[in-house]
């Protein structure tokens, strides 16, 4: 479950010769930059790049890992009307992804609704905003042709793994009932679905046989994210730290497979997840010399196994906060990415409500920007995340590349204000 929160973004998007972003994540992570450099790169004067709308708190399935448990809105949910007149707002600050998300977006109408919407904006000229949506896959058959229309850029359906596993997450039957649904998006998006699978307990021993299934089912792209337990999600699915290991020394048992059609498996890690962003640190797969980024500054390894299957890590180091990814929610309240993963904190860290603001979302981002909440996740980033992510660097390093010693970061205070953001 990555911090950016609209699923796997289309995947790797070209390649930037420019090496700012990289240089700045090897210098961060080698301990050469002060707390005041960090605070001016991760703050910017701009929109965000990613914007996920959540539509809707309904879903036909009850997954035991699901984050998304929401028992009670703080506001009644945005009408459909109030959703476009957003929509509309948020197309004017030109994000290059606006992702539809929810428990379910296409139980009801409101998903449905909005993505046509958004799709006839497009398509009058809007912006070359890229538009992508986040979906369990079982409901989505009255809604071919609305989804072959709204010509996404990615299309997401979520899995939990071969049948057995994927049932004893999400219920009896649900995998027969995603299978031909799979099966028409296969078919008919081609490159552009992509299937997406957290790695719990449950299936995590089973990778090998859930990528041989999916390419059976024509799957070309596979995104891998890991279980974070929540005090409201089953418990029993967290992996350890050691099955964490074991989920990366594995991967090279995927050249065992016969691939029917080119495959590309890309993991997402980050901030949020920091015990599998450590292990990546600590397995084979970790190079700082061969660390690239796409076109939008995301940090990128790859490799290709003997069979052309292409393993991707994309990961960030940083805070994803408001200028990477935002979140809103089915009421309209506005949330960092960072805060989108503890459904029970969302009323405490909503930084606005588009109601409030008259669904000017410039005006609302302006003020969210300006939040004492983003002091607050940069202040435990700089205190406690960095300073781990920096001793796992350093302990899978060696300090072999590092041109300068490690030096202690001057943690600032916890009344200090942002003023990066006019």
């Amino acid at each position: 479950m990555p911090a950016a929160m609209a699923g796997l973004r289309g995947g790797k998007i070209g390649s930037r010769k420019d090496r700012s972003e990289v240089d700045f994540s090897l210098d961060l992570i080698s301990g050469r930059l002060n707390s005041d450099q960090i605070r001016a790169h991760v703050i910017h004067e701009r929109a965000p790049k990613t914007v996920t709308l959540v539509v809707n708190n309904s879903c036909n399935l009850a997954c035991r890992h699901c984050y998304l448990q929401v028992e009670k809105l703080t506001a009644g949910a945005l009408r459909v009307e109030e959703w476009e007149r957003l929509s509309s707002s948020i197309l004017d600050t030109a994000p290059e992804l606006i992702c539809l998300s929810g428990k379910e977006v296409f139980l009801g109408k409101t998903g449905p609704a909005v993505i046509k919407f958004l799709a006839a904006q497009r398509a009058a000229g809007r912006g070359a905003t890229r538009l992508g949506v986040i979906t369990n896959g079982t409901l989505i058959e009255p809604h071919y042709d609305l989804i072959e229309q709204a010509d996404f850029s990615y299309f997401d359906i979520s899995i939990d793994g071969i049948e057995e596993d994927h049932d004893a997450v999400r219920g009896q039957g649900a995998f027969a009932q995603l299978a031909p649904n799979l099966s028409w998006a296969s078919r008919t998006l081609g490159k552009r679905l992509f299937v997406s699978q957290t790695f719990q307990r449950r299936n995590f021993q089973n990778f090998v046989k859930t990528v041989a299934m999916l390419d059976q089912f024509g799957v070309e792209n596979i995104g891998c994210g890991f279980y974070r337990p929540l005090a409201y999600t089953d418990q029993s699915l967290t992996l350890s730290a050691p099955e964490i290991d074991e989920v990366f020394s594995g991967l090279s048992k995927l050249e065992s497979i016969e691939l029917d059609s080119p495959k590309v498996i890309l993991f997402e890690l980050d901030t949020v997840q920091m015990t599998a962003l450590s292990a990546f640190f600590r397995s084979r797969w970790f190079d700082a010399n061969a660390i690239i980024s796409d076109e939008n500054g995301n940090l990128y390894l790859e490799h290709e196994l003997k069979n052309g299957l292409k393993l991707q890590f994309r990961f960030s180091l940083t805070p994803s906060l408001v200028f990477d990814s935002s979140r809103i929610t089915p009421e309209g309240n506005y949330l960092a990415a960072d805060d989108t993963i503890d459904t029970s904190k969302y009323a405490r860290y909503s930084l606005g409500n588009v109601r409030d603001y008259g669904f000017d979302f410039p005006a609302l981002h302006r003020a969210g920007a300006r939040s004492g909440r983003l002091v607050e996740i940069l202040d435990n980033y700089l205190e406690f995340t960095l300073p781990l992510l920096q001793r796992e660097f350093t302990a899978t390093m060696g300090l072999k590349d590092v041109a300068s010693p490690i030096q202690t970061l001057k943690t600032p205070s916890h009344s200090q204000s942002l003023n990066y953001v006019k």
